[in-house]
């Protein structure tokens, strides 16, 4: 899932996440309030916040936080909104497929 987005009026091209990209933005979202969706959580975090998760999945770091800072919240609400929902729903195909590579496993011949 390659694509890129304009953020800041600068285009970064952000490629599917690497775990490691996921898991560096996880440290910025610990303690999440529970609302109904992405986009309602995701609201509820600071600029900053938002920043920080959204340069781990750009570029693997903090570098772009100053620069991303540039844009509204908002935007920075839905790109992150739409990345998660990708995230989730590549999950949700992984998990579909090892459970039928399992099913496959435990048919007795």
């Amino acid at each position: 899932m390659d694509r890129s987005l304009a953020i800041g009026g600068v285009l970064y091209e952000i490629i599917s996440p690497s775990v490691r990209n996921v898991s560096l933005a996880q440290e910025y979202l610990k303690e999440l309030p529970e609302e109904n969706n992405l986009k309602e959580i995701f609201s509820q975090l600071d600029k900053e916040r938002l920043c920080k998760i959204l340069s781990c999945f750009i570029k693997g770091d903090l570098s772009l936080v100053d620069k991303l800072k540039e844009d509204s919240k908002e935007i920075l609400v839905d790109i992150l909104s739409i990345e998660y929902e990708d995230i989730l729903r590549d999950i949700a195909q992984l998990s579909n497929i090892t459970e039928q590579i399992s099913k496959l496993a435990a048919i007795s011949k």
